[in-house]
Formats: structure tokens, sequence, C-alpha cells
């Protein structure tokens, strides 16, 4: 398995606009803010998917959509979890991160098609961590039933995933995130994510709200993206203003 060192690399499209407006520095300060989880209650090796039908869930100053479809048992959005199973492959180890650097049972985010988050109030300087469920990951290592393996039979198949975040809604604010690569002639710089990896999105400014959609070289005309569509969110990080007085 090759170590990963590529996925840092953000490429922003579009112009960034920084507000004119300014806070009274005489009455507003700064207070660290770390969003990690593990607050919310589960029982070893489990998940929460929005089975209880509330529709989203909270933890420190964000808040995430989720919604459950009781019918077929599927849901979209956010889930939440502590599963670290990186061997089982398939649907069923949806809600596992794929990450050699795990740490410990820690808990985490898993998105699913176009989830979105919304901060209570406006932080700076944010960053997060980012990889990979095991269900993407090993269908893009082996193929599976529905989706190839990346790079084909031969490897030179010019495969990516692609995580796209939109930041307050902006088509000027966007970050592209490469969670699989075989692009490259040179087949030695092929990758797929398998560890957690910290994205800087400071150059963003004050961020509100972000959406996150995911993109892939493998497509079926009627049906859509073959691969995955899911990813794993952990420590978001940054700088909150609150008023003195």
């Amino acid at each position: 398995m090759k170590n990963f060192h590529y996925l840092t690399a953000i490429c922003v499209v579009g112009v960034l606009f920084m507000s004119s407006c300014k806070k009274d520095e005489t009455k507003d300060t700064e207070m660290s803010v770390l969003i990690n989880f593990e607050e919310l209650s589960l029982k070893a090796d489990t998940f929460w998917n929005g089975a209880d039908k509330s529709g989203k869930f909270t933890s420190g100053i964000a808040t995430f959509g989720n919604s459950y479809n009781s019918e077929y048992g599927s849901w979209s959005g956010f889930a939440y979890s502590n599963m670290h199973d990186i061997i089982t492959a398939g649907y069923g180890n949806q809600y596992s991160v794929f990450a050699q650097n795990n740490d410990g049972g820690n808990k985490f985010v898993v998105g699913n098609g176009h989830p979105e988050l919304e901060f209570s109030d406006s932080i700076k300087d944010v960053s997060l961590k980012l990889a990979l469920n095991t269900y993407a990951y090993l269908s893009m290592k082996n193929g599976d039933d529905f989706a190839k393996k990346f790079g084909g039979t031969t490897g030179n198949d010019k495969d990516s995933l692609k995580l796209t975040i939109t930041i307050n809604g902006s088509k000027y604010k966007i970050a592209n995130i490469m969670l699989a690569d075989f692009r490259s002639d040179d087949n030695s710089k092929d990758f797929i994510t398998n560890m957690w990896n910290t994205i800087d999105l400071k150059q963003f400014g004050w961020i509100k709200k972000m959406s996150f959609s995911i993109s892939s070289s493998d497509n079926d005309p009627k049906w859509g993206m073959n691969t995955p569509a899911n990813f794993c969110l952990d420590d978001i990080a940054g700088k909150m203003q609150y008023n003195l007085n």
C-alpha cells in the first residue's frame, strides 16, 4: 500500500472576497473552537445514521444535516461513528473510516451524497481532518459489483475521485481536494487516500456554512456515479469572535 502525500493541496476556484466591515477590536476577542464529536453518545463500534428521523445532529457550534429513508433503510447527509474496520469490503462497512493513522476509537462523521454543515457563529482560520471510509477505499482499490478498480487492470486508466467544498454557498469560494488520483503518466504517483489528512481552509476567511460533493471518473450514463460517494471528517477547528460586554 502506498503512502499518501498529496492530499493536502487545495485548488481554489475564483476570487476570494474579503469583507470591508471590521469588528470593533476593543470589544471583541477570539476563542478557539474544536469540533471533534467526542461528546456524542455511542456504544463501542457503532454508528448513528438518522434512523430516529431527527433530521440533524449538533456537535459543538456545528449542525450537521441528515435525511433518513425508512422504506429503504438508507440515508444521506452526515452520520457519526466510531467504527475503524479497514478490512471488510462492501456497503455494510460504510461507517468505518479507512485511516492508517487512526487515533484509537475516536468518533468522526461520515458524509454521503451532498451533505452540509452550518456553524451557529462564523469562524475563521478553519482546518479539518479528512479521510475516506472503508467502503469507498476498498471499492476503488479492488473494484466491486458496481464500481471499477481505479487504474483498471493495467493500472493505466486515468481515474480520479474529487471532493469539492463550497464555502458559504459562494461559487467564488471553492476548495477541490483529490481523494484518489490515477491521472499521471507516472503510475508511481497514483494514490488513494489511506490516512487522515489535515485540510487548511484559512484562505477562505470567515465561514458560516460548508457544502460537500464528490465527483468520480467512474460513472454510468443512466445511474450516475459508480464509486461510493462517502468521506469522513474529524477535528474541525477554527476561531470565533465574541463580545466581552
